[in-house]
């Protein structure tokens, strides 16, 4: 760069005096976007962003931020974020040059997983089943789902034997796609007898005192829950007494246990 100064002095002359110097002029950075590819994060996910750079010339220049210069994001703590972007370039004969933007995003907790648990050996048939559902998320939180509309099973409390039964969860997230998860258990639906009925009746209801009981014409069926029938064998043994006078009554019992029931059936 050059300088000069001119003076007019009283005899009519001029003095002038120059100078010379040098300068650099250097193309600093005057802005610097950051765009969010986007502003909703599942727990424990990384950033995504990119950082794009504008110098003084106009000109631009794509950056990658260090850890560094990312502050105030943590992917483990729930909810709203301001994040602070820093970016920092040394210009020769000038120093360095800082710039910094913010935004804000938000860390969701999403869930992965159910467990079901039964609460019974078996189940009646027609009865509903007895579970309880806890569903786990990112962060080790869970939760009782039990009662929530979007938890499903497979269970047919109509469906006689083992079945296997999946449970079935889902959750909408703002930001990212649903979430399913299921859970598969398994559990025995037993029919069981509700009702001992005489379909026929014996042929001879009169005998003569001494004279053996025929029951040639009785049939006996047991009722199940579900509707269905089975024949009851007659046994030999029914408390009639050939020499005792008079109406006798005969009986016949039929029962069924099970184990993984605080009850019995029987009927008479």
């Amino acid at each position: 760069i050059n300088t000069s100064y001119t003076e007019n002095l009283i005899t009519g002359e001029t003095n002038t005096f120059n100078s010379t110097f040098d300068v650099t002029v250097v193309n600093g950075f005057k802005d610097m976007v950051v765009t969010l590819n986007k502003n909703k994060y599942k727990y424990g996910e990384t950033l995504d962003y990119t950082a794009v750079v504008t110098y003084t010339d106009g000109t631009t220049k794509d950056v990658t931020l260090e850890d560094t210069m990312v502050t105030s994001f943590d992917n483990t703590v729930i909810g709203e974020q301001e994040v602070e972007f820093t970016y920092t370039e040394t210009i020769a004969d000038v120093g360095d040059i800082e710039i910094k933007r913010t935004a804000t995003v938000e860390v969701i907790n999403y869930l992965t997983s159910i467990e079901a648990t039964i609460n019974s050996e078996g189940v009646k048939y027609g009865e509903e089943l007895d579970y309880t559902v806890v569903a786990t998320y990112a962060n080790g939180n869970t939760q009782d789902i039990t009662t929530f509309e979007n938890l499903s099973t497979t269970y047919d409390k109509t469906l006689e034997g083992q079945q296997e039964i999946v449970f079935t969860y889902y959750e909408e997230y703002d930001g990212f796609d649903r979430i399913e998860v299921t859970d598969t258990k398994y559990i025995t639906v037993v029919d069981y007898p509700t009702e001992m009925v005489i379909t026929s009746y014996p042929i001879k209801s009169v005998y003569k005192y001494g004279e053996e009981i025929d029951l040639t014409g009785l049939e006996i069926d047991i009722k199940y829950a579900s509707g269905k029938t089975k024949d009851y064998e007659i046994p030999e043994g029914n408390g009639y007494n050939p020499n005792q006078i008079g109406i006798q009554k005969i009986e016949y019992l039929y029962g069924e246990v099970f184990s993984w029931l605080d009850e019995s059936f029987s009927f008479s």
